[in-house]
């Protein structure tokens, strides 16, 4: 009906089927008479070419002059042309394949860096392409040198001569070709000439104790002299004195300010390279009237926790005649141990020791022996670190979202070698024994989350409060209007998983408008799991929502163990966010999946003893379950579902069934059902023999066992 001030004017009075693939531009685009009746907005989702162009008729196309209307703002992650949510009009009129407007590309805005710009030829350089927004669909590089790249987002290219290059990137996308170039962005400069030096010293002082030329050798804090020896004309250098000091200079002095036996290096460098060397015992301090040598010791380890036991081996060998008549052991701390030889037995090569504090320990080992005397010191040698802090601490995979919440809470404290775990997930439930807990939060809230960790030192205990929120899911899910997540998908949500990646073997979506008063199925067509559909009937409007399997590799790390039995698959069923497979939204939730028959006859599994296991409240149960139809591979099943979560199909060896006292095995019957009536379940007859009736009555267990026999094989050959 006509209207001055609206795009559309509908009366109470009037019946119409709905309006549908109408371009609507107006302030206010519809409006109601007194009486609103509820109409249809749009058609269902087919081909063809709507009235913006797109590839799909389905609503309408929802406009406002100054660009704010729902369609011009709308999101359509997956660019079929039909808005990821649906569009309230009022309370009670919806459109729920809103159209959107056709995608328009444009130019790629970018940039590029090298990580080198300069260097001696041959320079190698890596190009890293480091634009925004749309990705391009084709790179073109060129280096300036004659050479160019094409395809490469990332480029590497080796500039052989000298000078200075021009560098151009060209990107090209939907919307045409665009260009950074870069003047003067690569110099090449000629190879150095420059030798490599080799490195070498020599301190006259250190040298006249190692001959023995000095007798009164170097006493403490005694300045001595060092001197460069190498060639190749270094332009700088760096001196290690073995006792934590250094020295950049090319010929410094230096004084030890304790006796001991030092190493010392020299790092030299120049515009062609670097070279080091290392003198072992270079530097010997305390001994006199002889040429002393280096001595040698090993530990059988270096660091570690406070109290440290280390074990030290002097690794000379002690062989007559200069096998070591005394030992002296400086571990750095202040402890010092001796061992003296009397007659012609060896000192015990090894010593002992416990380091009670955190620190760094300087070792030095003191030789006398019927040849002469070794010293040694290993700046630094020992690390000790305190004790790490034994304390619990937890993490989760969510902290918020609507009810039932399933959470996975994960021990990530440094409680060394716990025994035992202890949960309170402060909804008057808790766990026992469980590093990793899963829990379903079923009521709106905010909870406070302690746990307990125990071992052989004592306990430790965390609480975080207010750690986890639920909220009511009537709150959290839209009731069909224009919200929407930061993804793009609708208020039912992308089907978030808290299941670790790397334990799924293969997941597939499945997407669907969920309608008020509707049965909703989730057909999984690509059957990359064995989960054929999920199907519920709805009690709120919630649009498209998706719903995601995964069939996983190991079982689920949301439940703690495996149901007995064989274990055929573990899958996970996720419908929407958090909160919209709850009864508030649904009923009746029911899942359809297959069991291979070459796995029931590999495991020689009885066909009536495959169940579908839901996982709830930290523990297994048990569903029934229909066949459904069989085909040359598969046997179908459905089985309703209390809700969706963690699933694991099992069945039983036929040698573990029971058996009648006459040792003939009974089977049960799996009834068929039709696809129409898969969600029925049916009375199930059970009859029971009287104890009394059997005792009293000689031989009649013989005969109920042949009559068993026979109904076998009367119900075998039908």
């Amino acid at each position: 009906m006509y209207c001055s001030d609206c795009g559309l004017k509908v009366l109470g009075s009037l019946e119409a089927k709905g309006a549908y693939n109408n371009y609507f531009n107006n302030t206010v685009n519809v409006k109601f008479g007194d009486f609103e009746n509820t109409y249809l907005w749009n058609s269902s989702l087919t081909e063809g070419t709507n009235i913006i162009g797109g590839s799909y008729i389905g609503g309408n196309y929802w406009a406002k002059p100054d660009g704010t209307g729902f369609s011009q703002t709308a999101i359509d992650a997956n660019g079929d042309g039909i808005a990821d949510s649906a569009y309230a009009i009022s309370e009670k009129n919806y459109d729920y394949l809103p159209l959107t407007a056709k995608y328009n590309p444009v130019l790629p805005a970018f940039d590029f860096t090298a990580n080198v710009t300069s260097g001696t030829a041959p320079l190698v350089v890596l190009f890293t392409y480091t634009g925004t927004g749309e990705t391009p669909t084709s790179w073109l590089w060129n280096f300036g040198d004659g050479i160019t790249s094409k395809h490469a987002q990332t480029a590497t290219h080796t500039f052989t001569k000298t000078g200075t290059y021009n560098v151009t990137l060209t990107v090209t996308n939907a919307a045409g070709s665009n260009s950074v170039s870069k003047p003067g962005y690569i110099t090449v400069t000629a190879t150095s000439s420059a030798e490599k030096p080799v490195a070498d010293f020599y301190s006259p002082e250190a040298e006249k104790v190692l001959s023995g030329i000095n007798d009164q050798g170097i006493f403490e804090n005694e300045v001595i002299s060092f001197f460069d020896n190498s060639t190749g004309s270094p332009s700088s250098w760096l001196w290690d004195f073995g006792d934590g000091n250094t020295s950049t200079e090319k010929n410094p002095t230096h004084a030890y300010g304790k006796i001991g036996g030092y190493t010392v290096n020299l790092t030299v460098k120049n515009a062609a390279g670097s070279d080091s060397i290392s003198k072992y015992g270079y530097v010997l301090m305390g001994i006199m009237d002889e040429a002393a040598t280096p001595a040698y010791f090993s530990s059988d380890v270096t660091s570690g926790k406070v109290p440290l036991t280390v074990t030290f081996v002097d690794d000379l060998d002690a062989e007559l005649p200069n096998y070591p008549i005394w030992r002296e052991w400086d571990f750095g701390d202040g402890v010092i141990q001796t061992y003296m030889v009397d007659a012609n037995d060896s000192a015990t090569p090894y010593a002992t020791h416990v380091y009670e504090k955190p620190g760094k320990y300087t070792v030095s080992l003191y030789m006398d022996n019927r040849g002469g005397k070794s010293i040694i010191t290993k700046y630094n040698y020992i690390t000790v670190t305190a004790p790490e802090a034994q304390v619990a601490d937890f993490s989760a995979n969510v902290t918020s979202g609507a009810a039932p919440l399933v959470v996975l809470f994960t021990d990530t404290g440094t409680v060394e070698a716990p025994t035992s775990w202890f949960w309170d997930f402060g909804d008057g439930i808790n766990s026992k024994h469980a590093m990793n807990a899963t829990h379903t939060f079923t009521k709106p809230g905010t909870y406070a989350i302690s746990l307990n960790v125990e071992n052989a030192a004592g306990k430790s205990t965390v609480t975080k409060p207010d750690y986890i929120v639920v909220t009511d899911p009537a709150v959290t899910s839209s009731s069909g209007g224009s919200s929407h997540s930061s993804s793009g998908s609708s208020s039912g949500g992308g089907g978030g998983s808290p299941e670790p990646a790397k334990n799924v073997e293969v997941k597939e979506l499945s997407q669907t408008f969920i309608t008020n008063g509707k049965e909703v199925k989730f057909d999984f067509s690509k059957n990359a799991t064995c989960v054929v559909y999920v199907s519920f009937d709805a009690k709120r409007t919630l649009g498209k929502t998706t719903t995601v399997t995964e069939m996983l590799k190991e079982k689920s790390s949301l439940v703690s163990e495996l149901p007995s039995g064989e274990v055929y698959k573990s899958f996970n069923v996720w419908v929407g966010n958090g909160g919209v497979a709850s009864s508030k939204n649904i009923e009746n939730p029911a899942v359809c999946f297959k069991v291979e028959k070459d796995w029931i006859q590999d495991k020689k599994v009885d066909q009536s003893s495959i169940t579908l296991n839901s996982y709830s409240e930290d523990k297994w149960g048990q569903l029934p379950v229909s066949l459904l139809k069989e085909d040359d591979k598969y046997l179908y099943f459905t089985a309703e579902t209390p809700e969706f979560s963690s699933f694991a199909i099992t069945g039983k060896a036929k040698s573990t069934l029971g058996e009648a006292e006459t040792g003939v095995k009974l089977e049960s019957e799996t009834r068929m059902v039709n696809e129409t009536d898969a969600g029925s379940k049916g009375p199930e007859a059970e009859q029971e023999t009287d104890p009394k009736e059997s005792a009293s009555a000689p031989g009649f267990e013989m005969l109920y066992g042949l009559a068993g026999l026979l109904a076998v094989f009367l119900y075998r050959r039908r």
